[in-house]
């Protein structure tokens, strides 16, 4: 399990029973609920975006989606680590 908050990577103190702890407190918690809110948005909006590029007929935005699939899969990849 995590030794480090997944936020600052203070170490943990877990008690001998119980759930095991993923940030070290409160702030931290809450700046990732922040993070996640933002990545997925992010991500909601480069999804979005790529769908308006895959349109019939947008020839120069069809251009543009070999830029987009990097972004969008960083982001997933982002939003996996913090979950």
């Amino acid at each position: 399990m995590r030794e480090q908050c997944l936020v600052c990577g203070d170490p943990l103190i877990n008690a001998a029973r119980g759930r095991k702890r993923v940030y070290c407190n409160l702030t931290c918690r809450r700046k990732c609920e922040r993070l996640l809110a933002r990545l997925r948005r992010n991500l909601t909006r480069l999804e979005a975006r790529k769908e308006r590029c895959s349109e019939p007929g947008n020839t120069f935005s069809k251009s543009q989606i070999p830029y987009l699939l990097p972004r969008i899969e960083q982001a997933q990849g982002e939003l996996d680590r913090l979950k």
